[in-house]
């Protein structure tokens, strides 16, 4: 207990910091969530997700307008707890906004090393206009988003530590990127600039 005492007391300003920045992003995405005029898209989504919820058969639906299922299958799961599902699918997106935000900080870090650049990168994501927007409505950019900063990530961590722990998440969330939008394509393809950062010499 004393140990866990003496890092927070350590790293209080960033402890502090960070608590700030994720409040302001939780309280600027829930604000008015509820009375926010519902998109065509996000109507066409969250129907889909509430058919595949109530039958089996159909949740595969968005298949026939091109659209992979994983974000559809996500809203139905939260539909088991919200029984709004327009509400359901804007909380899916929030959840993945938390979820970049975190990926944002661990990228900065793994980047640059400092503490400062973290911060400021998830403040500054925290307080976009464009985040904020897309991390209210129930769509995919949300969920894509939050895929490509992890894929990053990962595929910054794999080239500077060659593990096959690091390649099978990797996998994973590639495989999650190409199940939510045919974008997700694009962290496969942008996977070898990575080896800008890999360690020839060693």
């Amino acid at each position: 207990m004393k140990n866990i005492l003496k890092i927070i007391f350590r790293y209080k300003f960033e402890i502090i910091s960070f608590l700030f920045v994720f409040l302001s992003f939780i309280a600027l995405r829930f604000y008015n969530l509820k009375f926010l005029p519902i998109f065509v898209d996000e109507a066409i989504y969250v129907r889909w997700a509430q058919q595949g919820f109530y039958d089996p058969s159909l949740r595969l639906i968005s298949l026939v307008d091109g659209k992979q299922p994983l974000y559809i299958w996500l809203i139905s799961i939260v539909m088991n707890y919200i029984s709004n599902p327009l509400i359901a699918g804007r909380l899916m997106s929030i959840a993945a906004g938390v979820l970049t935000l975190i990926g944002l900080y661990l990228l900065s870090w793994e980047l640059f090393g400092d503490k400062w650049v973290s911060l400021i990168s998830i403040f500054l994501y925290a307080f976009f206009p464009f985040a904020i927007v897309l991390n209210r409505m129930a769509i995919y950019e949300s969920l894509i988003g939050m895929f490509a900063v992890w894929c990053l990530y990962l595929a910054i961590l794999l080239v500077r530590s060659t593990t096959l722990g690091i390649s099978l998440m990797l996998g994973l969330v590639f495989g999650g990127s190409l199940l939510t939008k045919s974008s997700g394509f694009m962290n496969i393809y942008l996977f070898p600039v990575s080896l800008f950062v890999f360690n020839f010499i060693k």
